[in-house]
């Protein structure tokens, strides 16, 4: 939402209380303050804008999220980081 590139958190676009799911579509990074501005909210009633539509990456992407400590909590708590995102996740991030 900001184009912040440290400390990053996961957020869903539509949220998973509002029927948002876990899928690469309806996730982005968004810094914590971004994150928790928008809460449960649409994209509409928190009044932001995604900066890119978020899609699955290809097989040559080559990137490394940095994210924060609670947000790896979270993966944690739901089970783990889903095996196909461990190649986009920096290696001090894996959980």
């Amino acid at each position: 939402y900001c184009s912040a590139r440290d400390n990053l958190t996961i957020d869903h676009v539509l949220p998973v209380a509002r029927g948002g799911e876990w899928k690469w579509e309806n996730l982005v990074t968004a810094c914590a303050k971004c994150n928790s501005k928008k809460g449960q909210k649409t994209l509409e009633e928190a009044n932001m804008k995604l900066i890119k539509v978020p899609k699955a990456p290809k097989d040559y992407d080559i990137l490394a999220i940095p994210l924060t400590s609670s947000a790896m909590r979270m993966l944690r708590k739901r089970n783990g980081t889903p095996e196909e995102w461990r190649q986009y996740l920096s290696p001090t991030t894996d959980p």
